[in-house]
């Protein structure tokens, strides 16, 4: 029985390894585009577009809210989740493996903005910077309150800003390189590291929330807001959609690796368990070779 259990779980735990392995390729494949230059005027072009959109005070909140992928505040949500994981249904061990494959969403994060830029026009970098709630102080208590939602006490754009960033909007993508800076930003950590924690909650929820009424809302809920905090990445004008994209290709190939590794550390029945079972066994069995005694003669 116990081999049969261990052959399952190895058989689980290598689709999610192999999917991991898939998306792991497309990530590749995608950088290898990125290096080739052949997205940079389609990504530009999408980026222009996105900077004409209309300054509102809520980016202010949704610039705090993108700071739920930082690096620093993520590991300790990781850690948490790993704690209840120890607590509950797996090994402890799945704690340390956890924190391993966020830090190699950090290492990856590093290696790709060190390596790989896209080089971009001063005007068109101003115009991102609009996007990012530029008139937000440096009042603690400020991006406390933006961060609980209450976009109504951040400060309202400067005069001109809207007017300046839909004026960047229009012009046309500068190619001349001799007037381009280059933009250190794929791919996206807050990404990969949103998309991660969603996919890996969601597993979680689905696997152990029994009541499909409660389950279907809480896996839909987190997969939606994890995947919405990975685009405000993009939406804030932080990244390029190229390297939220890239993100979300990274946090789904170490997601399913953090799946593969839960599935080959499930805690098993405890003792107290077994023993409830055994005595049943036991008694019935005793009881067939007690009738048997029964009908033999004498």
């Amino acid at each position: 029985m116990s081999r049969h259990i261990k052959f399952y779980e190895l058989a689980g735990a290598r689709k999610w390894f192999l999917l991991a392995l898939l998306f792991g390729c497309l990530f590749l494949v995608l950088t290898a585009f990125y290096v080739s230059g052949v997205l940079n005027r389609a990504t530009l072009e999408v980026e222009r577009w996105l900077i004409g959109r209309p300054l509102t005070q809520f980016d202010c909140v949704l610039v705090e809210w993108r700071n739920f992928g930082a690096a620093s505040i993520n590991l300790i949500i990781i850690a948490i989740v790993g704690i209840v994981c120890g607590l509950t249904y797996y090994r402890w061990r799945v704690l340390p493996y956890l924190l391993i494959l966020i830090l190699i969403s950090i290492a990856i994060e590093e290696v790709g903005k060190n390596l790989f830029s896209l080089p971009v026009s001063p005007t068109m970098h101003s115009g991102m910077a609009s996007l990012t709630c530029p008139q937000e102080g440096q009042s603690r208590l400020q991006h406390f309150q933006l961060g609980l939602g209450m976009w109504w006490l951040a400060p309202l754009p400067p005069r001109g800003l809207q007017d300046w960033a839909h004026t960047v909007s229009q012009m046309p993508i500068n190619t001349s390189f001799a007037q381009l800076i280059p933009s250190h930003s794929y791919p996206s950590g807050h990404a990969i590291r949103w998309w991660f924690t969603g996919l890996l909650v969601a597993w979680l929820l689905w696997k152990h929330i029994k009541s499909s009424i409660v389950r279907w809302p809480l896996v839909a809920l987190t997969l939606i807001l994890c995947f919405l905090g990975a685009a405000l990445q993009f939406y804030v004008g932080a990244h390029f959609m190229i390297d939220t994209l890239a993100g979300y290709l990274i946090g789904t190939s170490l997601a399913c690796c953090a799946i593969g590794l839960l599935m080959l550390n499930g805690k098993k029945p405890d003792a107290m368990q077994l023993r409830s079972v055994l005595p049943v066994q036991g008694t019935s069995s005793g009881d067939v070779h007690a009738s048997k005694m029964t009908r033999d003669p004498l």
